[in-house]
């Protein structure tokens, strides 16, 4: 169980790092590089669906905080 726990850990890193990006892509702060020739707007809905993604294993995986 201690792989699950280590990787539920990981996943509620990895969705704040992304909930940051996407507030600075929102915002601004922060544009796209690479790849060549993507646009802010694609960047926001590929982090949304990461963030998507990343709470849907949450849901299935993390323990209920009680």
């Amino acid at each position: 169980m201690a792989t699950v726990d280590h990787l539920i850990a990981e996943w509620k890193l990895e969705r704040e790092s992304l909930v940051r990006r996407l507030q600075m892509l929102e915002s601004g702060q922060l544009r796209p590089g690479i790849p060549m020739g993507s646009t802010t707007d694609a960047t926001i809905v590929c982090v949304k669906n990461w963030i998507t993604n990343l709470d849907d294993l949450l849901n299935k995986y993390a323990k209920p905080v009680v």
